[in-house]
C-alpha cells in the first residue's frame, strides 16, 4: 500500500509518499500538508484501486474552538438580532407611521 500527501498535489513540487506492507489491521503515521483552505487529505494506493481520503476539512462555524456555552449564547444573540432586524425592516417598509382606515 502506498500513502501520498494529497495536499502536496495542490502545493506543487515534491509530494510526500510512503509505501508500507499491510497484513491485517495496520496503523501508520504520515506527515501531510494542510492546504490554504484548511483541507488535509491522503491518497491510498493498492494493487487494484486508488482511494482519496479527506482527513480533515475546514469548519465554517464562527464558534469553532469555543465552549458549548459560548455557542448557546452566540446562537441566542443571532436569533434576537434576527427578530430585531425583521421588526425594523417591517417598520421601514410600512413607513413607520400608523395609517387611518376609511369607513
Amino acid at each position: 500500500m502506498t500513502l501520498s500527501d494529497a495536499g502536496g498535489f495542490l502545493e506543487g513540487g515534491e509530494v510526500n509518499r510512503r509505501t508500507i506492507t499491510v497484513d491485517g489491521r495496520t496503523a501508520a503515521e504520515f506527515a501531510v500538508t494542510e492546504t490554504d483552505r484548511g483541507y488535509v487529505g491522503v491518497s491510498i494506493a493498492t494493487d487494484q484501486v486508488l482511494y482519496a481520503e479527506i482527513v480533515r476539512s475546514p469548519s465554517i462555524s464562527p464558534f469553532r474552538g469555543s465552549t458549548g456555552t459560548v455557542g448557546w449564547f452566540g446562537g441566542a444573540a443571532i436569533v434576537i438580532l434576527s427578530f430585531v432586524g425583521a421588526a425594523l425592516w417591517k417598520l421601514h417598509k410600512e413607513g413607520g407611521e400608523p395609517v387611518e382606515a376609511d369607513i
